[in-house]
């Protein structure tokens, strides 16, 4: 099981899942980048830096928190085969 954080969106739930020492920001089937602290992960989802989706919206538009309190913490099995 792998630590995680996790946001439910306007559009469906974000991952920031820590893997192999950084954490890897996921969306739906898309992999979004990696970061050394989640904190980092939260600042580029909320402000929309350097993160596009593949269907060209905006997560700077979503009223994603970037306080990472705001999100739920939990464990994941991951990555899924």
């Amino acid at each position: 099981m792998k630590e995680c954080y996790f946001f439910d969106s306007t559009i469906g739930r974000f991952w920031i899942v820590l893997h192999e020492h950084l954490w890897h920001v996921l969306y739906r089937d898309e992999y979004l980048g990696a970061y050394s602290h989640p904190t980092q992960a939260v600042e580029d989802i909320s402000r929309g830096h350097e993160l596009s989706l593949s269907s060209g919206i905006d997560p700077s538009d979503l009223d994603i928190p970037h306080d990472l309190a705001r999100w739920q913490r939990s464990q994941v099995a991951w990555p899924k085969s």
